[in-house]
């Protein structure tokens, strides 16, 4: 499987953390997952109460850097990723992405078809558990379908 974040500049600002930590995982996809964890556990708390973007950026790179020093990456190679931010790669995502027709966020493609904008979370699920199917694979079971049937 793969994923790729369609980041736009415009929406998004510096688009740090998914850049930051996909040169981390690129040094070591133990860090990586270390680093997201870590973002995701504490993502209401960057930027401090004035909610300063320029604050949560660096906070972002201090836990990718914390990360790489965990887990022994070579730190001068990180931060020199981390300052290149909008690298050929990127550029390319980007541009893959507009000869797709992703001009918004989030966008989906599910066997071919295109999801953009969003779609209740019921619907995507369906799309996946479908896909399954018709590849003759039986899809997990569900989180929803597991609630449902947990309710007296």
């Amino acid at each position: 499987m793969s994923i790729v974040a369609f980041l736009l500049k415009a929406i998004h600002g510096r688009c740090t953390p998914p850049l930051d930590v996909d040169c981390l995982g690129a040094k070591a996809a133990q860090g990586y997952w270390a680093a997201v964890d870590e973002i995701h556990a504490h993502a209401g708390e960057y930027g401090g109460e004035e909610r300063s973007l320029t604050k949560a950026e660096q906070e972002l790179d201090d836990v990718v850097l914390n990360e790489g020093r965990r887990f022994h990456v070579d730190e001068s190679a990180l931060k020199a990723c981390i300052e290149k931010q909008y690298t050929t790669l990127e550029a390319a995502d980007i541009d893959a992405g507009k000869k797709l027709g992703v001009y918004k966020t989030p966008t989906f493609f599910i066997n071919g078809m295109k999801l953009d904008g969003a779609v209740p979370i019921s619907f995507v699920f369906d799309m996946v558990d479908n896909a399954l199917k018709a590849e003759g694979l039986a899809p997990p079971p569900s989180a929803r379908k597991e609630a449902a049937t947990a309710a007296p």
